[in-house]
């Protein structure tokens, strides 16, 4: 199922996957849809016309604004992967200790290692919020898409603006779910809580963007769900999340940038990314100073400073040995470390 009105608002259906957004153009709905495995991105229903970008329009590109919200999201919340979410919470009421002494100790031996791995890292969506990298700003709604997905926790490698470590908070929103859930006695009280960690006590999933890999995609956590997402990386818990696509790329400006995260070499950066087949761009030298809109990018944290880049790498890493130094065709010592990849891309 696929459709695009002349609104520029789409829908498609890819497996169990309703993916809802908005694009100003069909190459731009195409571009998006790919990312989630739709091979078919025309159709009689798919309407071909450039949209307005008219904020009402945007907003109806959003799953949590169509009329139908409450139904999509409990029907997601209800499909198979809650059966596995279920039996992992009912063996865990079993071990999770009575008294509270017993329960701290027991958090304290034994989640800490889960909490922090793999290693969380700041940014890994370039090209959302605040730029991390200098480009050119969006004068208008860009394209986008949402989706309801369950997901892997651990899969979730970056939450801006919280330390990489757990920290007490942490520990603490961990035993905070840990003495509700014991506290469930029934089937009925247990579905209930569930469906209050799933739902954030409403119709507030956790919120991510996905950001596409070589091995398959990684999260960054926007909104709601931290605490949520604390106690499913903690026991490897399945979870539920509205997921937002990355941006796709905007315009680079490499050359005369201001520095940005304590990082000023951009040009030599990004050169080397082209020399190494990491990146190909469109260059626009009708602008003072001149721009580089990508085309190609083996994933977008490389367009970091080299600390954030192989951090992320290292994250990845984790997860997927080896994918990274298999799509880029560079060794895993210099992806993962940042003097080797700083003096390979700057250097080299």
């Amino acid at each position: 199922m696929l459709w695009r009105d002349v609104r520029g608002v789409f829908e498609a259906r890819v497996g169990e996957r309703v993916v809802r957004g908005w694009a100003p153009t069909v190459e731009d709905m195409a571009t998006l849809l790919r990312r989630y495995g739709a091979t078919a991105t025309t159709g009689p229903v798919v309407s071909l016309a450039p949209a307005r970008d008219d904020p009402d329009h945007v907003r109806a590109g959003h799953l949590d604004h169509d009329p139908g919200w409450p139904r999509l999201l409990r029907a997601a919340a209800d499909r198979p992967q809650r059966d596995t979410l279920r039996a992992g919470l009912v063996q865990l009421r079993e071990r999770i200790p009575a008294s509270e002494p017993e329960l701290q100790d027991w958090l304290r031996a034994g989640i800490a290692a889960d909490l922090g791995s793999p290693p969380l890292v700041g940014r890994i969506a370039v090209f959302d919020g605040t730029p991390p990298v200098p480009y050119l700003p969006a004068d208008r709604p860009q394209a986008g898409a949402q989706s309801l997905d369950w997901i892997d926790p651990r899969t979730v490698l970056a939450v801006p603006g919280r330390t990489r470590e757990p920290t007490d908070d942490d520990s603490r929103s961990v035993a905070g779910f840990c003495r509700t859930l014991r506290a469930t006695g029934t089937e009925a009280e247990l579905r209930t809580w569930t469906d209050d960690f799933l739902l954030g006590g409403g119709a507030r999933p956790i919120r991510l963007v996905r950001v596409e890999g070589p091995a398959g995609p990684v999260y960054e956590l926007r909104g709601d769900g931290a605490r949520r997402l604390w106690f499913a990386r903690a026991f490897r818990l399945p979870v539920l999340a509205l997921v937002s696509a990355a941006q796709l790329p905007r315009p680079l400006i490499p050359e005369q940038a201001p520095a940005a995260a304590g990082f000023d070499r951009w040009a030599e950066l990004w050169r080397g990314l082209r020399r190494h087949r990491l990146l190909d761009v469109r260059e626009d030298t009708g602008h003072t100073p001149p721009r580089w809109t990508p085309t190609r990018l083996a994933a977008d944290w490389l367009l970091l400073p080299p600390a954030d880049a192989t951090a992320a790498a290292r994250a990845y890493d984790r997860l997927h040995p080896g994918a990274l130094a298999e799509a880029t065709g560079l060794p895993a010592a210099v992806l993962l470390d940042a003097d080797r990849w700083a003096d390979v891309l700057l250097n080299g």
